[in-house]
């Protein structure tokens, strides 16, 4: 009960806001954000909450015993897909849900949340590495799994330099996929290697948008319709400007031929 009396719909709801486009933001589930969100507004003495969130949105209104509410929202920019950060949002929310953290504690420690970045060395490493051997598995031989790996080196240093990934995930994936594309049409043409074709197989693994894929239709199975038919078609915009972007330097190459 002291929750109650300490937290304003003001703070209860910047935190719950906090929490729930959180887990948005790292890959979580929509419904999940929003029970959590709900849970956490609730846990700090709130009588009433509301939530409503896209995987870009997220809107949350509080209410209190005198009858004071508040709504508030934030605009969902950037996603990507950190596990590490989303089970430290759920352990923090489970925590202030049993009373065994206080809010202002949780909230500082989201906000001081350090993310685990993986070194260069082997982000490049491991990229080529997979590029290599589905160049490989696919038929090529071991000039294009090099040449594949080369291209992977590309995309990766793309990813590192533009993290939030322009703003735009299509047009940055059409990027990625043309730059890693026009590296291999290049080597080809300086005869390092000979199938294009198999390159491209190998580099595009590292772009398949699989993961939202599969994120997607948990959000149907999981009853957010509106939010399974954005990321839908965001994924599928996606996977367009990924097959556009490896085919454009195969057209080059073929009329250079």
């Amino acid at each position: 009960m002291e929750q109650q009396k300490v937290y304003t719909p003001d703070s209860a709801s910047r935190i719950a806001l906090k929490i729930g486009s959180g887990i948005i933001e790292c890959g979580g589930e929509v419904s999940r954000a929003e029970d959590s969100a709900k849970r956490a507004a609730l846990a700090m003495g709130m009588t009433a909450c509301e939530v409503f969130a896209l995987n870009s949105f997220f809107l949350i209104t509080v209410c209190d015993g005198s009858g004071k509410s508040i709504t508030v929202s934030r605009r969902i920019k950037v996603r990507s897909t950190d596990l590490g950060k989303l089970e430290y949002i759920n352990e923090l929310s489970r925590e202030l849900c049993d009373g065994s953290l206080e809010a202002i504690k949780a909230e500082l420690m989201l906000d001081k949340y350090t993310p685990v970045i993986a070194s260069t060395v082997w982000s490049y490493a491991v990229s080529m590495a997979v590029c290599a051997v589905f160049t490989l598995f696919f038929g090529g031989g071991a000039r294009e799994a090099i040449v594949a790996a080369i291209g992977a080196s590309v995309t990766v240093w793309l990813k590192r330099t533009a993290k939030n990934g322009f703003g735009n995930p299509v047009i940055f994936t059409f990027i990625c996929s043309f730059a890693s594309g026009i590296c291999g049409v290049l080597l080809v043409l300086a005869g390092v290697a000979e199938n294009y074709a198999v390159i491209a197989k190998g580099d595009i693994m590292l772009l398949v948008p699989g993961l939202s894929l599969v994120c997607t239709g948990r959000d149907i199975i999981g009853g957010d319709l509106l939010t399974g038919l954005l990321s839908f078609i965001e994924t599928a915009l996606i996977a367009m400007a990924l097959a556009a972007g490896f085919a454009l330097p195969e057209i080059l190459l073929a009329a250079r031929g």
